[in-house]
Parts: structure tokens; sequence; C-alpha cells
């Protein structure tokens, strides 16, 4: 009996601790996210004249910590130019695992995104 309890503790710690991982990857993945909507908000809005430009920032002061926010965020800031800043300090975990999901997370939120900005026009 000792060896299954110690057996399921163990399991449990690691699950856990992996739980965990996953928990902060998430933030880290919605963070992006937004920042990359509001940068693509921006580059719309540039694109059809510059009637409205400050929502974006307050998006930006909301949801963001202000390390993930270079000052003036150019819209022709690439995804992976953003990945690699942040996940310089991490360890080679995230860093292994940020190359795929990364590419398929951001096609899934520009389609999503334009098929609200149809519906909003």
């Amino acid at each position: 009996h000792f060896i299954l309890v110690s057996n399921l503790r163990a399991h449990l710690y690691v699950s856990l601790e992996k739980n965990a991982w996953l928990q902060k990857r998430i933030e880290e993945l919605e963070e992006e996210r937004n920042f990359l909507r509001c940068q693509l908000d921006r580059f719309i809005i540039s694109m059809r004249g510059p009637d409205v430009t400050e929502w974006c920032g307050d998006v930006q002061r909301v949801k963001l910590h202000p390390a993930s926010s270079p000052s003036p965020p150019s819209p022709m800031t690439t995804r992976s130019g953003m990945t690699l800043k942040r996940i310089q300090g991490s360890g080679p975990r995230s860093r292994r695992s940020i190359a795929v999901p990364v590419k398929q997370e951001f096609h899934v939120e520009e389609d999503k995104y334009y098929t609200e900005d149809e519906y909003v026009e």
C-alpha cells in the first residue's frame, strides 16, 4: 500500500507542477494575443485614417505588463521578434515548445479577428 500511495503522490506533484507551468504559458500567450490584436487594430485604424488612436493605448495599459509592450509598437513588428524578446529570460523548456503552438495560435486568432471585424462593419 505504501508504494502505491507514494507513487500516486509523486504523480500528483508532477501533475501540479505541469499544471502551474501550463497556466503560466496560457497567460503569456493571452498577453501576446492582446498585444497583437492591439497592433492589428492600430494598423487597421491607420489604414482607414487617423480618427481614433487612443482606444488601443488604453487596452494595452490595462491588459499588458509594461515590460512586454515596446513604447511605440509599430505595426510591422513581427510575431517572432516579439516572442524571442519575451523568451530569452525563461528556461529551455518554454523555448522548445514555443515554435509550433505560437504559429497555430496566430492563425486562429487572425481568422477570428477578421470575422469579428467584418461583423462590426
